[in-house]
């Protein structure tokens, strides 16, 4: 038992892929943890190690994190952005790191104008980077409403209170990685995920 245990442990060691070419791209995931306006963040220091020990480009860095965003829109923005880097790269030139976040965020899609403009262009109490947020850049009737527990928009006060369920939402994150890693293996696209924190009982 022990035996395996440690297998287990050395199997989550990263390490950088060569880079032969200059048709390699990053393509990185997440929350909060994960947004690279933040220098600090783990994306940044992974593309600078990529680009220190093997030949990577530095200007090939897709950064999808965003603050306060879950674990649906983690999976739909990465599974995206990969589709598109497959219209002009071959499977092996990607390479897709995820740090998933925590379960109990949420989010709808919404196409009505009012309720996103009265979101964008209203008082920020929740003080979110980007509310509603895009999948696809060229939606413009639409968006993706963050959901958080503590939030006071009604949106998230309703869907917390009538709703919400603690194991509903860790199936929901189970099913988000599984999609995610099920399209990444399909295309056979080098992949790694880490957790902010392991939130899901299992």
């Amino acid at each position: 038992m022990a035996k395996k245990k440690l297998r287990a442990q050395k199997s989550f060691r990263f390490t950088p892929p060569e880079a032969k070419g200059t048709d390699k791209v990053l393509i990185t995931s997440g929350c909060s943890f994960a947004e690279t306006s933040n220098e600090t963040t783990w994306p940044i220091h992974l593309q600078r190690i990529l680009v220190d020990r093997t030949k990577f480009p530095t200007d090939q860095f897709i950064s999808l994190g965003l603050g306060s965003q879950g674990n649906g829109l983690i999976s739909r923005k990465l599974i995206h952005s990969v589709h598109e880097q497959l219209k002009v790269k071959k499977p092996e030139d990607i390479l897709a790191c995820i740090m998933w976040s925590g379960p109990s965020r949420h989010e709808q899609y919404s196409n009505d104008r009012d309720v996103i403009l009265r979101l964008k262009h209203g008082s920020n109490l929740d003080e979110w980077m980007d509310n509603p947020t895009r999948v696809v850049e060229k939606d413009v009737d639409g968006g993706w409403i963050l959901y958080n527990a503590h939030w006071k928009i009604p949106q998230a006060r309703n869907y917390y209170r009538y709703i919400y369920d603690e194991v509903y939402s860790q199936i929901q994150t189970l099913e988000h990685i599984i999609r995610t890693q099920n399209y990444l293996k399909l295309h056979n696209i080098k992949y790694a995920m880490l957790w902010v924190s392991l939130q899901v009982k299992y």
